[in-house]
């Protein structure tokens, strides 16, 4: 019993990695913003010269991005991500999660923060990066299907779900990068300053079995063998008939020579494998019947029954 329980202990040892299910997605992809500005109208009308002294001024440290509300939409922000590490040319389907957070910068000058909604919209032109402060007026195109971030429960980080958006990064179909901006319902003086980089997850389903890595040269292809061109042959001359030459006897037809059995196909030896076939089963008959006799014998004497039970009559000991 002990050598059948780790027996069966060994087969399912063996069996549990067959039996195991498949693991999470695998995280597979990463980026870093490549350039960023952030856009205040202010500068639209003072001029890029002012600038840098502006931006102290506003309490935007250089190098973050802000978005904000004065008595319009006043403050936007721009970025792109690298390209590079995307990861271009994979499937965009094994995409599962891709979520950018933002977190506001604590040295900056906050202006009721996380108090109002903030858009990340499709970036469409790409992204002349500055530490300081760029006209509003020169915010690159974006387009107008936006995700509305979701303010962390501590009020101190945005987080943007951008899967569908990174779809089109990942296949190369769009620029990747993103334009933030305050809806245009917002009517309460605000001012969000984050930190330049956000902080991305991003996973990956595992790549199908089989499938060729990225940038993987296709296999040349077998070519197919040329049909050979059938070279039509001429019909055959008939030949004039034969017949008996005049004066001359009729070739009389040869006796008939009897056939003999063996080219009927039939084995020499098939009487003796007739007869071997007779006595095979009389001899496994025999050996069961003494086979039977046996183990009788050995079950009476193993169950201890007097010798005499066993005798036969006619036999005198």
């Amino acid at each position: 019993m002990r050598a059948v329980q780790v027996l069966v202990g060994a087969l399912a040892v063996a069996a549990s990695p067959f039996c195991l299910p498949a693991g999470p997605v695998s995280a597979a992809a990463t980026t870093h913003v490549e350039d960023a500005a952030w856009y205040w109208s202010v500068i639209d009308t003072t001029g890029t010269g002012l600038a840098g002294t502006l931006s102290g001024v506003s309490g935007v440290p250089a190098g973050d991005v802000a978005v904000g509300y004065t008595n319009a939409p006043d403050k936007a922000s721009a970025l792109q991500f690298s390209a590079d590490s995307l990861a271009l040319g994979q499937d965009p389907d094994r995409i599962r999660t891709f979520v950018a957070e933002f977190a506001l910068d604590p040295a900056a000058t906050q202006v009721a923060p996380a108090t109002t909604p903030v858009l990340a919209c499709p970036l469409l032109a790409r992204v002349v990066g500055s530490p300081n402060a760029q006209p509003l007026a020169s915010l690159p195109e974006h387009g107008n299907r936006c995700t509305t971030g979701a303010w962390s429960a501590d009020k101190t980080k945005v987080a943007f779900d951008l899967r569908s958006a990174a779809a089109g990064w990942v296949a190369g179909d769009a620029l990747p990068g993103l334009v933030l901006v305050v809806p245009g319902t917002v009517t309460t003086p605000t001012q969000d300053v984050f930190l330049r980089e956000p902080a991305l997850r991003i996973t990956l389903a595992p790549a199908a079995s089989g499938a060729a890595p990225s940038g993987a040269a296709a296999p040349a292809s077998t070519p197919t063998p040329e049909a050979t061109p059938v070279t039509s042959q001429p019909a055959p001359v008939p030949l004039p008939a034969t017949g008996p030459v005049p004066g001359s006897e009729p070739a009389q037809p040869a006796p008939a020579v009897a056939t003999p059995q063996a080219s009927q196909g039939v084995p020499e030896d098939q009487p003796r494998a007739s007869s071997a076939a007779v006595a095979r089963p009389f001899s496994r008959t025999a050996l069961v019947l003494a086979g039977i006799f046996g183990a009788l014998l050995l079950a009476c004497c193993g169950l201890g029954w007097p010798a005499k039970a066993l005798a036969i009559p006619g036999l005198r000991g």
